[in-house]
């Protein structure tokens, strides 16, 4: 592949210098091909034959096209992301020793903060940012430049994690992590650089500390960021029941099974507890008690209306007389349907139903909804007639056939609900079949 001649690379330097250094006085003069012959050092003939003046029959001129080619390699210079600086550093301060975090936190922030602030790069992204974002090269590397730092800073920060011990709480990774803290510098160094005064010195360390130590859990409890904030929040809502009317809500019942819904879709079944569910329902703990006596209560409440449709439609198709092996795909592509529509309810389901194949139950519950139940009568007629296997009983198969129809709903989320109805019914119904 052809060279690109080092004069072309000299005048593009020239170019980003005199954007970088000129200031306000850029707004003056402009960025012209003079200005950046004389910033190079060589002549306007030399840069004519690099970018030819052709503004003829629709084609940019030669200033033109030497512009649009500064701004496609104006950013990725920086040394922080192409030398990989934050990331060499933070593993120099954490991996050889297992000090105190904070006293190590503040002054490697301190340090990241004023390599921002002396690095052009930061100056280049504003840049660009405010004057070329309509620019497709600009900003493929800005994004190149930024994904090459985040990857980098992530690795490190999984590291140091590892030797803490430690994980970060949902929703954070070491790769968002990484964009909030390149965002969080960048933007106090740009206040620093207009506005000293306003960002003292410590400032983005005490930041860094606050929210290292709010996202970073190593007790490993699997918890959400949200716990950081509930003994706040319990108390504000508490306060505000109190000093506005010390009611609990109109439904309290419905309030609870929409608060607990929305939190097993936020921290999961596992790790949501009832005095999440309370908190966010705006409800008092005790009066929750006394309408839930525990979290699978609330579960089966959010699931019941599920249950009575299918239930009901299942009992339709026995009263009209349908066939056994009819009514039996027909209640699982239904299955597959309430599933999909109704995911976080469905997926709870089946964290508690994994959970008591190998463990005691936790709490005390009262007898949970039966979704196989449903499909034991079909099974049932199926083989009465013959039509099904009597080699295990009804419950047994309807159990196997509803968990696998669930797994696949939830498991397999591109698939339509036919699909998965029909994938289960070719193996298992099949399978089940008394005539093969």
């Amino acid at each position: 592949m052809k060279e690109a001649p080092p004069s072309r690379a000299a005048f593009l330097e020239a170019g980003r210098q005199i954007l970088l250094t000129s200031g306000w006085r850029i707004l003056l003069g402009g960025l012209t091909v003079r200005s950046v012959c004389e910033r190079a050092g060589i002549s306007a003939t030399t840069f004519a034959k690099i970018w030819p003046n052709r503004a003829r029959q629709g084609l940019l001129s030669g200033h033109e096209r030497f512009v649009n080619d500064l701004l496609g390699t104006l950013a990725g210079h920086g040394a922080r992301a192409t030398e990989d600086l934050l990331g060499r550093e933070v593993l120099r301060v954490f991996t050889p020793n297992q000090r105190d975090p904070r006293r190590a936190l503040r002054p490697l922030a301190e340090w990241d903060a004023k390599v921002v602030r002396e690095d052009l790069g930061l100056r280049v992204r504003t840049l660009i940012a405010t004057f070329a974002r309509d620019h497709t090269g600009a900003v493929k590397s800005v994004r190149d430049e930024y994904d090459d730092l985040t990857g980098k800073s992530a690795a490190a920060y999984s590291v140091t994690l590892a030797s803490w011990g430690g994980e970060l709480r949902k929703p954070f990774t070491p790769k968002n992590i990484a964009v909030v803290l390149t965002a969080l510098v960048e933007g106090m160094a740009l206040r620093w650089l207009l506005d000293p005064k306003a960002v003292p010195e410590g400032l983005f360390g005490d930041a860094v500390v606050a929210l290292i130590g709010s996202v970073v859990d190593v007790d490993q409890r699997h918890q959400h960021i949200d716990d950081v904030m509930e003994p706040i929040t319990r108390e504000v809502m508490r306060s505000y029941r109190m000093g506005v009317d010390g009611k609990v809500p109109n439904d309290p019942r419905e309030a609870i099974i929409a608060a607990a819904k929305e939190e097993f879709a936020q921290r999961s079944y596992y790790q949501t507890h009832l005095n999440h569910i309370a908190t966010h329902a705006g409800v008092p703990h005790g009066a929750l008690k006394a309408l839930f006596a525990t979290k699978s209560e609330i579960l089966d409440a959010g699931l019941n209306l599920i249950y009575e449709s299918l239930q009901s439609r299942a009992r339709d198709d026995q009263l009209v007389n349908r066939p056994p092996e009819e009514r039996v795909p027909r209640h699982l592509e239904r299955l597959a349907t309430a599933a999909t529509e109704n995911r976080v309810w469905f997926d709870a389901l089946m964290m508690r139903s994994i959970h008591e194949l190998t463990h005691s139950p936790l709490e005390p519950t009262t007898k949970p909804l039966d979704f196989p139940a449903l499909l034991t009568p079909s099974i049932e007629s199926g083989q009465s007639t013959g039509t099904f296997t009597n080699t295990l009983p009804a419950h047994d198969l309807a159990t196997l056939l509803t968990n696998n129809v669930l797994l696949h709903a939830l498991n397999r989320r591109a698939h339509n609900t036919p699909e998965t109805a029909s994938s289960v019914c070719t193996v298992l119904l099949d399978g089940i079949s008394a005539r093969r």
